[in-house]
């Protein structure tokens, strides 16, 4: 019977989504990444790479 195991992929499918990481810092530190707080380019590509979901890097003005 599969019917059980599709409503579960289902489930897994919607639950997923995408986050979005604002860059703050243009220093190079090796902490957890606090989004549009405190988060330098490398902690941004860390957070998004820890989940399989297609994140987005946003880079103020300040940034550039």
């Amino acid at each position: 019977m599969k019917f059980p195991s599709i409503i579960l992929v289902l489930i897994f499918a919607i639950s997923a989504h995408a986050a979005t990481f604002t860059v703050t810092r243009t220093d190079d530190r090796n902490t957890t990444c606090d989004s549009g707080v405190d988060c330098s380019l490398k902690e941004a590509v860390i957070a998004a790479n820890a989940v399989a979901t297609d994140d987005e890097l946003i880079f103020p003005q300040i940034c550039l």
